[in-house]
């Protein structure tokens, strides 16, 4: 679960995001083309504004655990 304290919120999204980019690129067919497309869009975002929505962040965490 993604904290709310902002921080470790920041911390932890960042971390997920970068996860997902390396494992899809170490082990392809770990992720589908819409999972990949959709982490390389909120990474910009997260880039961009610095955080992520509640939906965001849940459909974030389902890629992750995988």
């Amino acid at each position: 679960m993604i904290p709310n304290d902002q921080p470790a919120r920041k911390q932890m999204i960042e971390r997920m995001i970068k996860h997902v980019i390396r494992t899809s690129e170490e082990s392809e067919g770990t992720y589908t083309a819409w999972e990949i497309e959709f982490i390389e869009s909120i990474d910009g975002q997260f880039l961009h504004k610095g955080d992520l929505s509640n939906k965001q962040c849940e459909v974030l965490e389902r890629i992750y655990d995988k």
